[in-house]
């Protein structure tokens, strides 16, 4: 298998400027609900230099002619920091960073203890994530409507997805977080996806997924040793550091400070493991139930599958699962008579047009 690489490079209205084939080399790293980052290079001498400027737009389209797969763009960026160096020869390298970065780009500039702002209680984790994203990144995002700094985009649009409401009642506190951390820590707690879809020349629509971001491939793509598309496998089941309880502790002091105890998915009677979790920050009985769950869900044991995904003509990137550059596909793992449901959590990409071609890195995690 030999896939193809181009680079697809808009200006800041979204106009194509150029159509890249004389790459030197690419790498990036994609990531399920983060920015990821991208990296070219190019010939020193080549015209597209000269022109490129913060957040021009920079598409990496990608083929494979022997797979039957046509041209799609696989990763979408912004054009960020430029770079020059001569050794034995000149070089240039181009940076640019996923376009969920524009989520990065805020901060959750509402005052501590704004209601529905930076502060919900008994709220649907989508509609937590959605307002999150309406009010510190899109038009409503404005001093006037309440925000400490004018958060609104300019020369670029956000709109949001309509609001189902799903994911369970929630409390959540979150003043002054990097947006992008709390949307993806909220994210993982209620056992979901979001994503920027690129709608138009400059426009993105925040969209949340149930579960996961891609499909469910459970039974059509299968990694094992028996298939060929499973090198160095390893499975460990991590429980030394497991607790089963969470001890919970409010607000007030002594004899009168509010305390609960939260059970995880993994307590048994015979099996009372505790830590103690300090949500002082935390008023209501709802909100210290959230802090003893989320504890409970990070530390309960978990089987750690490690492979190595090696790409063949059934099981091929592009072409059976990430299709269209979509992450978050769920698919099977099969190890010494374990079977287990893993989703495709991050894809590392490198390629030179010269004899060292193509390498893809995939990391999975359970779902």
């Amino acid at each position: 298998m030999a896939a193809d690489y181009r680079l697809v490079v808009k200006d800041t209205t979204g106009a194509k400027i150029a159509d890249v084939v004389n790459l030197t080399w690419l790498a990036y790293h994609k990531k399920r609900g983060r920015a990821g980052l991208l990296h070219f290079g190019l010939p020193a001498d080549h015209a597209l230099i000269g022109q490129l400027a913060n957040n021009y737009q920079v598409e990496v389209w990608r083929r494979d002619l022997a797979l039957g797969v046509d041209w799609y763009a696989d990763f979408q960026t912004f054009f960020k920091e430029p770079s020059r160096q001569t050794t034995r020869i000149e070089k240039f390298t181009g940076k640019c960073v996923g376009q969920r970065a524009l989520l990065n780009w805020r901060t959750v500039a509402w005052k501590a203890g704004t209601a529905n702002r930076s502060k919900f209680t008994n709220v649907a984790g989508e509609t937590i994530l959605k307002t999150l994203v309406t009010y510190n990144l899109t038009g409503s995002a404005t001093t006037g409507n309440g925000r400490i700094f004018d958060g609104t985009l300019s020369g670029m649009t956000v709109t949001i997805e309509t609001d189902l409401a799903r994911g369970g009642a929630q409390d959540w506190a979150c003043a002054g977080d990097n947006m992008l951390d709390t949307l993806y820590d909220l994210s993982k707690l209620i056992g979901a996806d979001y994503d920027l879809v690129k709608t138009g020349a400059t426009t993105w629509d925040f969209r949340y997924y149930p579960g996961q971001r891609g499909g469910d491939l459970t039974a059509t793509v299968i990694f094992s040793t028996s298939h060929g598309n499973m090198i160095e496998p390893s499975y460990e089941v991590a429980r030394i550091d497991e607790k089963t309880v969470a001890i919970v502790g409010g607000q007030g002091q002594g004899a009168s400070r509010q305390w609960i105890a939260r059970t995880g998915p993994n307590y048994a009677a015979a099996h009372k493991v505790e830590v103690l979790v300090d949500a002082r920050q935390s008023n209501t009985a709802a909100a210290l139930n959230a802090e003893g769950d989320a504890t409970m869900e990070k530390a309960q044991a978990w089987t750690i599958y490690g492979f190595k995904v090696k790409q063949t003509l059934s099981t091929a990137y592009g072409k059976h699962y990430c299709v269209g550059g979509v992450m978050g596909d769920k698919v099977t793992a099969m190890y010494y008579g374990i079977s287990a449901a893993q989703i495709i959590d991050e894809v590392a990409v490198s390629y030179s047009p010269d004899e060292s071609g193509e390498k893809i890195d995939v990391s999975m995690v359970n779902a």
